[in-house]
């Protein structure tokens, strides 16, 4: 019996086609190592990631540890060295101590700090025997640094103790009324003491004898003029 013409060229036409299919087809090996190498390819990556990932996380706890405050178990943060306020960041503070036939008339101050030269001259226009010379500002304190008629051991000074500045004698303790820490140092200069005082939450002993070591002190305008 023979078929409809119309369904037998529409068989040939499938028939054809999957030969065709067959033929373009990968062979099971070829396949079979393309899936492979896709797996390969996809372990790889993961690996990649999996390690990128365990980096920024080791990177991360290492840059959490270092922003903790000190304590029993953490790193410690290194301790910033406090910078010096204004002229005292010079390495060498001039005073000159100008005299009369009364006694210390005037103080001149001469730092060079950063290329500038910094000059000051005063005199006691308080008349209270003191010569306000310099204030410096620091972010938890100031300080004051100052010329007094008198010797350091006549300076009044709450558990005071005796030090020695580049080979001069003075006292450091604290002010009887305010409580600022104040070193008394002598100048050279018969009659006239040079005073270091911190005000507010300032710097360690240390610190103020390393900036009493830049003054030096002379007499006369000469030395605090060039």
């Amino acid at each position: 019996m023979s078929g409809d013409p119309n369904d037998e060229a529409l068989g040939a036409a499938v028939h054809a086609a999957f030969h065709r299919q067959a033929r373009s087809a990968p062979a099971s090996p070829g396949l079979l190592g393309a899936v492979r190498a896709r797996s390969q390819r996809r372990r790889v990556r993961d690996t990649v990631a999996s390690g990128l990932a365990l980096v920024l996380v080791v990177a991360a706890a290492l840059a959490g540890v270092w922003a903790l405050p000190l304590g029993d178990d953490r790193l410690p943060i290194p301790a910033a060295t406090p910078h010096s306020p204004g002229v005292f960041a010079a390495d060498e503070v001039r005073l000159c101590l100008v005299r009369d036939v009364d006694g210390l008339a005037e103080v001149l101050l001469s730092a060079r700090t950063g290329g500038d030269v910094v000059r000051t001259a005063v005199t006691d226009t308080a008349g209270d025997q003191r010569f306000r010379v310099r204030t410096e500002h620091a972010d938890t304190y100031t300080l004051h640094l100052e010329v007094l008629r008198g010797t350091p051991a006549g300076q009044p000074l709450e558990e005071a103790r005796d030090v020695t500045v580049e080979g001069v004698a003075g006292r450091l303790g604290d002010g009887p009324r305010s409580g600022d820490r104040t070193l008394y140092l002598g100048t050279g200069v018969p009659g006239s003491t040079l005073a270091l005082r911190v005000e507010g939450t300032g710097p360690e002993d240390a610190r103020m004898l390393a900036w009493a070591e830049k003054l030096t002190v002379d007499t006369g305008r000469a030395a605090c003029d060039h």
